[in-house]
């Protein structure tokens, strides 16, 4: 027997499978297998051919089809190679991210500069999310794809630029201009590929980004070593962003524009023009959208097809599905906003800071630390794929509510303890870290609609920002006056335990519902379309 892919990940799969003519000693009949595959992903077909060759490898039947490490739902070659290559992007918007907080505390030593310095310089950066919200504007109008790699390439030349600054002023404008683009780039990734990928695995293609997200920024940590050459060695850490380069620029021969943007530009350019009719219909009256339409059939993608229109009002009325229940509330941007200054007060300082409390407190060299930080990071960036698995089948508010409780009591501990309890602590409060990022990351992309995805995504973004800078800010100011980073954090605490009554009572569970269902897409695409017969009989 033969068998070839029809649908799925892999560029190629043919598996054949032999039974032999008799029975063996044990009463089975001998089975003989051959598999041949190619993974052909962008970047990452390294790293899956071992995996898939030790799963695929072994005739077991009645075993679990998708193995632990793989996505909650099958994906098609398209969202696959998609998702590859936004992960070899986010990683280079990890490395960019993750060079000033390894780097910071050296380039203030040689620069004479504290620590209310360093945590300036921090919450400087951390508003950067602020401006990246012009660059989401754009990535809902023009496209995300042009912004997500504009953006990208963008910061790796800003990135470069910091390795000749003179002053920490400087080091700072470099690093808020890298920061932004970083920003801009990132949610533009994660939005991309929540509407690409399946419903079944949204939280856990978010959770793949943060991990790659997490590689790219544990590379700075790797070349820590290099600042023991000299007072200036911190600035081979900037100079070596240039290696980046390339994979953007191969990146982007890899990655289409997503298929939900485009058809939405394709429908609302129909609607404007009022060229969209139903059959038999006039020209002012949308045709109802469905899987058999024109624009679904050409871009693959199932619109709702549950909307009509009372012509001639500009009205729009949905029937049925998410739209009946009205346009998206701002509710829903004030919760996630709330949550995301909750969590930020209390995790960006205490991530920001442990270079600093390692080497001032811990008394840790720069291999030392590059040691400890690259064990947690590893091992911790597990979280990311358990995290979002289970934020898939398990439900996103439980979930959340252990990775962010666990977190919280885990950073408090590793700046309690000391020696090998500490660095097991480090392990598990990076875990937890990584783990809640697609739980509470994927919510800012998911609840809105895609004509205001990015916007949405890039609010609650900036909102997390300015609870970085209060986090920042109040950690600098309380460690100053208490003498130590452990009191500060310990009242910073109280944001994630907030947070933690906020999953339990106020948010809602999206974990498997369609995008269209939870954004109430159709009430604004009838309120588009309502619009566009105001605009086509004014024009008549």
């Amino acid at each position: 027997m033969s068998f070839s892919q029809v649908a799925g990940p892999l560029a190629s799969y043919h598996r054949t499978v032999e039974f032999a003519r008799r029975f063996g000693p044990d009463g089975l009949v001998p089975v003989r297998q051959e598999v041949h595959l190619r993974v052909g992903l962008p970047w990452w077909s390294w790293l899956f051919a071992p995996l898939l060759r030790a799963h695929l490898g072994r005739f077991a039947p009645g075993r679990a089809k998708m193995p632990w490490w793989g996505p909650p739902q099958r994906l098609d070659r398209r969202p696959a190679v998609m998702l590859a290559t936004l992960a070899a992007l986010v990683a280079v918007q990890g490395f960019v991210a993750g060079i000033l907080p390894a780097t910071l505390t050296y380039a203030a030593s040689q620069m004479r500069a504290g620590t209310f310095a360093q945590g300036a310089v921090f919450a400087a950066v951390e508003l950067s999310a602020l401006p990246a919200l012009a660059a989401l504007v754009l990535a809902d109008r023009r496209g995300r794809r042009s912004v997500l790699l504009s953006a990208t390439g963008a910061a790796v030349v800003m990135s470069e630029v910091g390795a000749v600054v003179p002053s920490v002023g400087w080091l700072a404008i470099t690093q808020v201009a890298a920061g932004a683009l970083v920003a801009a780039g990132g949610i533009a990734a994660i939005v991309l590929a929540v509407e690409e990928v399946p419903d079944g695995c949204r939280a856990w293609s978010v959770g793949v980004l943060g991990m790659a997200g997490g590689l790219g920024a544990g590379v700075p940590l790797a070349l820590l070593p290099l600042v023991d050459l000299g007072p200036g060695g911190w600035r081979w850490l900037y100079a070596l962003s240039v290696c980046c380069l390339p994979v953007v620029i191969r990146s982007a021969r890899c990655l289409p524009e997503g298929r939900r943007w485009s058809v939405g530009r394709d429908l609302e350019a129909l609607l404007l023009a009022g060229h969209a009719t139903s059959d038999g219909g006039s020209p002012l009256e949308p045709r109802r959208e469905g899987p058999g339409s024109n624009v679904a059939a050409r871009e693959g993608v199932r619109l709702p097809d549950t909307y009509a229109l009372t012509a001639g009002r500009g009205e729009g009325r949905a029937i049925g599905g998410a739209g009946s229940r009205g346009a998206p509330g701002g509710h829903k941007l004030a919760l996630l906003c709330a949550g995301a200054v909750l969590f930020a007060i209390f995790a960006v300082p205490a991530g920001q800071f442990q270079t600093q409390f390692l080497r001032d407190y811990r008394h840790y060299s720069a291999l030392s630390i590059s040691l400890l930080e690259q064990l947690s990071g590893t091992l911790g960036g597990l979280g990311v794929l358990v995290g979002g698995r289970m934020a898939d089948t398990r439900g996103r508010r439980p979930v959340g509510v252990a990775c962010v409780g666990g977190a919280t009591l885990f950073t408090l501990a590793a700046y309690l303890t000391h020696a090998w309890l500490m660095w097991a602590s480090a392990t598990a409060s990076q875990f937890f870290l990584y783990a809640a990022a697609p739980v509470l990351g994927v919510y800012g992309a998911e609840l809105f609609t895609t004509r205001a995805r990015a916007r949405s995504a890039g609010l609650v973004s900036a909102a997390s920002s300015v609870g970085a800078v209060a986090g920042l800010v109040s950690m600098g100011w309380l460690a100053s006056r208490m003498g130590s980073f452990v009191p500060a954090l310990a009242l910073l605490a109280a944001g994630p335990a907030v947070l933690v009554v906020l999953l339990l009572l106020a948010y809602p569970e999206s974990a498997g519902r369609s995008l269209d269902d939870l954004s109430t897409d159709l009430a604004d695409r009838a309120s588009l379309a309502g619009s566009a017969i105001v605009a086509a009989e004014r024009q008549h």
